[in-house]
């Protein structure tokens, strides 16, 4: 009969940074039934050891499920090969859905949250030689989540897409009650498509637009620009108010800017939503090959 998982809890006051590593042992919990550990954490975390807390041998290959307390989609746990925070092997949102992990000899799990007061961490952790876990991690998709992001632009002027001008780094926090990225910006311009698709490097996003109060039916125009040289490109222009923009595709080194009028009807804001989810690079290209493209 294979042996039960062990279940660790660890609550946090304030993020966990996914690079801190946390070198206490499996004394320092408070223990129930021998397999059910908790504890509460002060001070810098973030790094799991592979011998999660002395609970099993480091040089054990493992299956980790993992959740968080939120759906915050800046809320992430990472496969570490090393402890520098990259590369890593496999990223995945850290969501109150619990997602299977496969860490090999050696490797080391991040936590790390964004805005998230006291974050709590749910972890169960088995050696990967126990048939029954395995069998159940293994065969269960990750399922990709749909990201929200946006942009408020409350000076009464308008977005201005700066195709020559300097990258923007909008500082966006996340609001639980919306479950939507939200940044308050003063100036414009383009933007790297990382500042959005925080995945690995190899992953790009699709991505929908949506613009609110840039003077109905609306002029508002989105730009892509490459990252080797700034080539700019319209993707879409004119397009209304209120209305989703066509289905673009941003690379993990392109960037996005946009254009819009001066906000109407006495409110002094333009508001831009960024719909976007991960695209594997496979998933693209196979898409694209099946309908000669």
């Amino acid at each position: 009969m294979a042996a039960e998982p062990y279940k660790v809890t660890l609550s946090k006051e304030g993020d966990f940074d996914g690079l801190t590593p946390m070198t206490f042992e499996r004394a320092s919990f408070t223990v129930e039934g021998q397999k059910i550990f908790s504890r509460s954490i002060e001070g810098p975390a973030g790094l799991i050891g592979s011998d999660f807390f002395g609970l099993l041998a480091a040089t054990s290959p493992k299956v980790v499920g993992i959740s968080g307390s939120t759906w915050n989609p800046m809320s992430v746990a990472r496969v570490l090969t090393s402890s520098a925070g990259e590369p890593f092997r496999q990223e995945v949102q850290l969501t109150p859905e619990m997602t299977h992990l496969v860490l090999f000899p050696g490797d080391k799990l991040a936590v790390l949250t964004s805005g998230e007061d006291r974050p709590i961490v749910h972890i169960v952790v088995n050696d990967l030689s126990e048939s029954e876990h395995v069998s159940m991690a293994l065969n269960r998709d990750l399922g990709p989540h749909a990201t929200r992001f946006r942009l408020i632009l409350d000076a009464n002027t308008a977005f201005s897409p700066g195709l020559n001008g300097p990258d923007q780094f909008p500082a966006f926090a996340w609001e639980p009650t919306s479950n939507i990225m939200v940044a308050r910006i003063q100036t414009s311009g383009r933007i790297p498509a990382r500042h959005f698709c925080r995945y690995p490097k190899h992953q790009g996003c699709f991505a929908s637009v949506r613009v609110a109060g840039g003077n109905a039916p609306g002029a508002s125009e989105i730009y892509l620009i490459e990252g080797q040289r700034s080539g700019a490109a319209l993707f879409q222009g004119n397009l209304p108010d209120m209305e989703w923009s066509k289905v673009l595709y941003l690379s993990h080194d392109d960037k996005i800017a946009f254009a819009t009028q001066i906000p109407a009807g006495g409110v002094p804001e333009v508001v831009i939503d960024i719909e976007l989810v991960r695209v594997e690079p496979g998933d693209r290209l196979r898409g694209r090959y099946a309908r000669g493209l």
